[in-house]
């Protein structure tokens, strides 16, 4: 019976947790946690942003200057 506890707190959890969060922040919030827990760090996502933003604006000075 204790074993069962757990387990429905466990599945609980793992339904709440994220509602709570889409509730409260939004999808933009929601979205930017999944890709931080995906790449495993919570500080990439805006250097990764940055990232890709510096490789835009390269690509589109190569366009020019070509």
């Amino acid at each position: 019976m204790i074993m069962f506890k757990i387990i429905v707190t466990i599945i609980a959890l793992v339904i709440l947790i994220p509602l709570l969060i889409l509730l409260w922040y939004g999808l933009k919030a929601w979205a930017m946690v999944f890709i931080c827990l995906w790449q495993g760090t919570w500080w990439s996502a805006e250097s990764r942003a940055n990232h890709y933003d510096n490789l835009r604006r390269e690509i589109e000075n190569r366009k020019y200057y070509r």
